[in-house]
């Protein structure tokens, strides 16, 4: 009995720290591919036929390259608006 109050009182001691970056893999979060990152699709697409051998491209890829379009498309419109030109 008196082992294990001894035990009890030694048990309370921080856990020693670890260090995310070295030897864990990339969090999910995290951007780690140009086709992850890049804005422009016409880029965007061009890296995608880069990185694929055969032309085919995975369905959440072809999403990427649609969001992508729209924000293109969003933008542009927005700045048509604010330069007055837009349309009545």
């Amino acid at each position: 009995m008196e082992r294990l109050r001894k035990l009890g009182r030694q048990l309370p001691e921080p856990l020693p720290a670890t260090h995310p970056g070295v030897g864990a893999a990339p969090r999910a979060s995290e951007k780690r591919h140009k086709m992850e990152t890049e804005t422009d699709p016409e880029a965007l697409f061009h890296e995608l036929m880069q990185v694929s051998p055969d032309g085919t491209v995975p369905p959440h890829l072809i999403d990427r390259l649609r969001q992508v379009e729209q924000q293109q498309l969003y933008t542009e419109f927005q700045a048509l608006l604010l330069a007055g030109d837009g349309v009545d």
